[in-house]
């Protein structure tokens, strides 16, 4: 697995840095596990990349995009993720095959501190927006079933639902918006637990930190890999919490600072 913190100068500079971590990070390239880049294209005001994933044993085809785009004038600027089930190369963004709906990821024009985790079956990405926490997954959940039971068990979230040009980076409320591709190989959106769920830390100020669990009233499909649930009581966005040598970066969840509003990502 590979990570990378740092600042981003905006939106854009932003998806360059994705971009080259994925594709190219050493600790990804040395595992077999770097994301195959199959379309990138700049234009004044947007940026599209789709990739391709190779899995963690280098044989699956996970495919994924991201969509950078602004309006200056009503400083929004936003990215559009999606998830796919292949790539045609002459079929534009959203007419890729088995295409999800789309999800976006509110971003700003001025600089950024991120946090961006990644392996062969997905991406974690977390922006700092003024005192706000954007958060994006896309790629493969951990599934409770082998490869034949749940064949593509992807998942894609974002902080925002709305179409661009509906809302502003500081009018965004959660990072719950989401789908996955489910048992019968529908997007769908699932539950989580157990997210919500309000507890102090355990005796001696320790932080048990707890899977994220994904399920509707169909089947329990999986737990998200490197993303936790933790209590908020007495911590902070920004803290870490070290469980077996390695960190984890405590998020809030965008603004909300409530007990139960808080998930902490590994940063592996």
């Amino acid at each position: 697995m590979a990570y990378a913190t740092g600042v981003a100068a905006d939106h854009r500079d932003l998806l360059v840095r994705f971009r080259a971590f994925v594709t190219g990070h050493p600790s990804l390239v040395a595992a077999g596990q770097a994301w195959q880049e199959l379309r990138w294209v700049e234009q004044a005001t947007t940026q599209e990349l789709i990739l391709k994933a190779p899995g963690l044993s280098g044989t699956d085809e996970i495919y994924a995009g991201l969509y950078s785009q602004e309006t200056a004038a009503s400083d929004l600027y936003q990215w559009q993720a999606l998830g796919y089930t292949g790539y045609l190369s002459g079929a534009n963004f959203t007419g890729q095959p088995g295409v999800s709906s789309a999800h976006y990821l509110s971003l700003w024009n001025s600089p950024m501190t991120y946090w961006l985790v990644a392996n062969g079956r997905r991406a974690i990405l977390a922006v700092k927006v003024s005192s706000r926490y954007m958060l994006m997954h896309l790629g493969f959940l951990t599934p409770y079933a082998t490869p034949a039971q749940f064949p593509y068990p992807f998942f894609v979230s974002g902080t925002d639902s709305y179409y661009f040009g509906g809302r502003r980076w500081s009018e965004v409320s959660t990072i719950w918006n989401c789908q996955m591709r489910n048992l019968a190989g529908v997007w769908a959106t699932p539950s989580r637990y157990p997210a919500g769920q309000t507890y102090k830390h355990s005796p001696g100020d320790i932080y048990p930190l707890t899977s994220l669990v994904l399920y509707d009233a169909t089947a329990i499909y999986g737990e998200i890999d490197g993303l936790y649930h933790v209590s908020g009581f007495g911590n902070a966005a920004e803290n870490l919490i070290t469980v077996g040598g390695v960190n984890h970066l405590v998020l809030q969840d965008v603004a909300s600072t409530g007990i139960g509003n808080y998930v902490a990502l590994r940063l592996q």
